[in-house]
């Protein structure tokens, strides 16, 4: 699902997109705290792409976003880090 919004970032905002050096894919625990990132970045004034899963009833399940340093986004751990599951 993480691909799935970093393609709708690099179409929403190709000419960014392209400058990226870093891509991390963080975790966050459930939708509602996703959503609260969103606001979040969007409050920071960061470009937020957002993907809804269809076939789970439009849920929100992954974000993308350039970020070159963003506090909110330090507390999050890295998706399968190591001793985590």
């Amino acid at each position: 699902m993480a691909v799935h919004a970093a393609v709708e970032h690099a179409l929403d905002w190709p000419l960014e997109t392209q400058s990226t050096p870093v891509v991390a894919v963080l975790e966050v625990p459930d939708e509602l705290r996703l959503y609260a990132l969103v606001e979040d970045l969007e409050g920071l004034g960061l470009k937020v792409s957002k993907f809804h899963e269809p076939d789970l009833d439009g849920e929100l399940t992954s974000i993308a976003t350039i970020a070159d340093d963003v506090k909110c986004l330090r507390r999050l751990p890295l998706l399968f880090q190591k001793g985590r599951r």
